[in-house]
């Protein structure tokens, strides 16, 4: 089944098939012809005003060259300036597909309150917020949508649009700009973190089920958990109307899905205690001596004879979004590579120097954000 076609339908039609490889050739009066190159070379015309009767043949003719249904083509790009996050209930006394409304009303502060605290540690890892919650975070928070409620016991969708307009030459620059990879949105930033917080839970709290230790907690809060996110979700699993609580994650098309988190984590009603252990603990974390950093990688770069290289590490300092400039050996080098084309978050501990650019001369650390979430007691977990 198909829907009207509207404008923002038609933009996101362009955002989406810059994302799957598709290129525009010169724009003509009625339109324009794309192509995409592969296994399956196939070109097609886009109208420049695509009216309702035009819309359906041209889903169907993409969904052709890229062996996928129409439905899923539809819904793609629908959502492709979209991250979407489940936020699912499983009953401990079912009744079709509902839960109490005491549950329900528990399930919508989780997903409020998780994805707040997300959007102020996204900026600034921190173990406790105590109410400073970022004022750009919050903005980010109040332009997420709640979706119809889905069959499955009780799943609440939150859509979190990004800030993508593929549209301004700016943006779709960047796209072009070789041996560099395309700046991630902030609003992607605050859903990573949120997929990064559940996954540094599932594998450091929920998967060993052994009790937490202040060492095993300081690898959490660089991942984005902060004793307010895990409170909000020990609060909903002790409910005991709630048997879990898992929370899915289907990323936007228009900007790379981050590798190495989990399409979905479980919270059983029983970790409730090891969550409020957690959370305890958080009180008093103490602050790392030097400067942890996460982001994705933007760029490598290497000079010929040179035995070291740098990478450009899209971060945060200070609040704002920066480019941290990271001298790496030659074996880390090498691996860079493969993390800034799988869109891996990375980790870089250091002491911060300026020149004409923010940089890490000498780091104690670099490596991918989730080698970090190490099970509970594992000497490697941290110094604290």
């Amino acid at each position: 089944m198909t829907w009207t076609a509207s404008s923002q339908d038609q933009a996101a039609l362009r955002s989406y098939l810059l994302a799957k490889g598709w290129r525009e050739g010169r724009p003509g009066t009625a339109g324009s012809l794309w192509s995409r190159s592969g296994a399956v070379e196939a070109t097609i015309a886009v109208p420049s005003q695509i009216g309702d009767n035009e819309w359906a043949g041209l889903i169907d003719r993409i969904a052709r060259a890229e062996g996928i249904d129409t439905t899923s083509v539809e819904h793609t790009i629908r959502f492709s300036t979209v991250d979407v996050v489940r936020f699912r209930a499983v009953n401990n006394h079912a009744i079709g597909d509902s839960i109490s409304l005491f549950a329900g009303i528990h399930l919508v502060d989780t997903a409020y309150r998780t994805l707040r605290a997300a959007a102020t540690t996204a900026r600034k890892p921190k173990s406790q917020i105590r109410g400073n919650f970022s004022r750009a975070g919050d903005r980010i928070v109040q332009a997420a949508r709640m979706g119809h409620s889905e069959v499955g016991s009780y799943v609440l969708p939150v859509f979190v649009p990004l800030d993508i307009d593929f549209e301004d030459p700016a943006d779709e620059a960047l796209l072009q700009v070789e041996g560099r990879a395309l700046l991630e949105p902030m609003e992607r930033r605050v859903t990573r973190t949120l997929a990064q917080a559940f996954a540094a839970l599932n594998d450091s709290i929920l998967t060993p089920a052994i009790e937490p230790t202040s060492r095993s907690i300081v690898p959490l809060v660089h991942a984005g958990a902060s004793r307010e996110f895990v409170v909000a979700i020990e609060e909903s699993v002790a409910n005991r109307d709630i048997a879990s609580v898992e929370v899915s994650f289907n990323w936007a098309a228009a900007a790379q899905a981050p590798t190495a988190v989990p399409a979905s984590v479980t919270v059983p009603g029983d970790a409730a205690p090891l969550l409020t252990k957690a959370a305890n603990l958080m009180r008093t974390v103490r602050r790392d001596p030097l400067s942890v950093f996460t982001g994705v990688i933007v760029e490598v770069r290497h000079e010929p004879d040179d035995p070291t290289g740098e990478i450009g590490l899209q971060t945060m300092r200070n609040g704002r979004q920066v480019e941290l400039r990271v001298r790496l050996d030659a074996e880390t080098l090498n691996k860079s590579h493969d993390w800034m084309r799988s869109r891996r978050t990375v980790l870089v501990d250091g002491v911060v120097s300026r020149d004409q650019r923010l940089r890490v001369e000498n780091p104690v650390r670099v490596l991918p954000l989730d080698e970090t979430f190490l099970p509970i007691g594992d000497a490697r977990t941290g110094s604290n």
